[in-house]
């Protein structure tokens, strides 16, 4: 039976790489969304689950170097279906767009009258901001000596560029749930499970290969 140590990292990779904290619907394809896109992620997601855990319990079929390609519209659809309530409260209605080199940059929309304490902190500007306003981030990835690194961009909600300390920081304060009570914080780096030989992240896709 596989621990929950090891579920929790997997899911901390995949939570890291998909950057959901914060941005966490793909651009998608030429056509409607449905649930069988969403499927489609639960599969792989499974998949690499099962990789990272050692289990082989259970056929996985995979190829032989045990890749595992997580695309753009397979995530939309389980974002936008099964997992819609994943995301931080208020953000809705949001895009990504992932970029050669490891960069992702996401857009969305962040509705501060529903974020009870949003004015709480050191916010600066944000706390004279209210109502529905478009919110774009962009941070850079790097899989680095079997860690997994952030590099924040350019982030903005409404016309206030946010510094990327404050960007760090409400990341972290609105990313809290019951598997994360503290947060995701973006300006340490993320272990990476010894299971995972590689991650690509290319034009569209997330491409990750287990050993």
């Amino acid at each position: 039976m596989v621990s929950w140590a090891c579920y929790s990292r997997s899911m901390r990779l995949l939570i890291a790489v998909l950057f959901v904290g914060f941005t966490v619907v793909f651009a998608q394809e030429d056509g409607p969304l449905t649930e069988a896109d969403g499927a489609n992620f639960e599969s792989a997601l499974a998949s690499l689950y099962r990789n990272i855990s050692g289990s082989d319990t259970e056929p996985t079929g995979l190829t032989s170097n045990r890749t595992i390609v997580l695309t753009e519209r397979a995530v939309n659809g389980y974002l936008r279906f099964q997992g819609a309530s994943i995301l931080p409260e208020g953000l809705s209605d949001v895009t990504v767009e992932i970029e050669e080199g490891g960069r992702v940059t996401g857009t969305g929309i962040l509705n501060l009258d529903e974020i009870d304490d949003f004015d709480a902190g050191p916010t600066g500007m944000l706390q004279f901001l209210s109502g529905a306003l478009p919110v774009s981030v962009s941070v850079v990835l790097e899989d680095l000596d079997e860690e997994l690194y952030f590099a924040l961009g350019d982030t903005q909600i409404g016309p206030v560029s946010v510094p990327a300390a404050l960007a760090q920081l409400l990341i972290r304060q609105y990313s809290v749930n019951e598997r994360y009570p503290n947060g995701i914080d973006i300006a340490h780096p993320i272990p990476i499970p010894s299971a995972v030989e590689d991650i690509r992240i290319q034009q569209g896709q997330i491409t990750v290969v287990t050993k």
